[in-house]
């Protein structure tokens, strides 16, 4: 279950749904426990061997392990509650017949009697051949009875939600480097590799032919401005133009990544949790609008 929860933490940049599939790991984990201490209370309830005497006359002189013969079902039904007389016995705050539940004996513990004859209800008539035999549930029936009875009680699994803090922290570092990455990829992404390797080039030689037209050398935006048929002062303006927008967006990037990786850490409690959430997504939000120009 881990490692589809991390597998979902790689893949997936919604912290809710991390979130959730978190609680459900947890959830099974205490179910699993559970059972665990269940299936440990199902050996001490039905033991494979009992103590038995071993007599000389009537004097008990040792005694030995006898393994325990049990019959075993895996299902139960309902009946009615019988009195003494065998009469029904009616809830009087009700009117209903009370009801309880009583182990199915498997068709193998019974023989057909009389095998040319049939009950009220079409039935062979059987009868039990196993005497006096212990019954019991089988493991899987007891264990799978008693946890649900027990989840019928929400405070079971009910989960400390500050626990999910530790473990969600460095996920939303990693989450916020991710989305930092995507919000300068937002900014940059229209231009090729190659031509944004040549940007501080281009603001260098721009600002340098800004301050010094004569003398500045300007040996690539001059091969830039002459491609497009611009003249080169134009092209200067347009370069410092962007790289001031660039600087701004960027900025705003870096420093939205450093307060959310400040913000984090600060993070303390599951509450915490949620308004660290809330607030990251509204400033995620809220820069994407500035690089839009909305």
């Amino acid at each position: 279950m881990f490692k589809i929860l991390n597998e979902t933490m790689e893949k997936n940049s919604d912290v809710s749904v991390v979130e959730n599939l978190w609680l459900e790991v947890k959830k099974s984990n205490i179910i699993a426990a559970k059972k665990k201490e269940l299936a440990k209370e199902y050996h001490k309830l039905y033991p494979h061997y009992k103590a038995e005497d071993i007599k000389l006359g009537n004097t008990i002189v040792d005694s030995h392990l006898v393994e325990i013969s049990y019959i075993e079902y895996s299902e139960e039904k309902e009946v009615p509650v019988l009195d003494a007389d065998g009469n029904p016995v009616v809830d009087p705050e009700t009117g209903n017949v009370k009801t309880k539940l009583e182990p199915v004996i498997p068709d193998e513990y019974y023989t057909v009697t009389e095998p040319n004859k049939e009950d009220e209800e079409g039935q062979k008539v059987l009868k039990p051949n196993f005497a006096n035999a212990p019954l019991r549930p089988t493991l899987d029936y007891f264990v799978e009875k008693k946890t649900k009875e027990w989840l019928q009680n929400p405070e079971n699994l009910k989960i400390d939600m500050d626990q999910f803090v530790p473990f969600i922290k460095p996920y939303m570092v990693k989450l916020v480097n991710v989305e930092f990455s995507k919000a300068m990829n937002a900014i940059t992404n229209k231009y090729p590799e190659h031509e944004q390797m040549t940007w501080d080039q281009q603001e260098q030689e721009a600002r340098a032919y800004k301050a010094d037209p004569k003398n500045a050398k300007t040996p690539l935006i001059s091969n830039i401005a002459k491609a497009r048929g611009i003249d080169l002062d134009t092209l200067a303006d347009k370069i410092i133009a962007k790289a001031e927008a660039y600087k701004q967006a960027a900025g705003l990037a870096i420093g939205y990544r450093q307060e959310a990786e400040g913000v984090i850490s600060t993070i303390a409690t599951y509450e915490d949790y949620q308004k660290v959430v809330a607030g990251l997504e509204a400033k995620r939000d809220l820069f994407y609008k500035v690089v839009e120009g909305k």
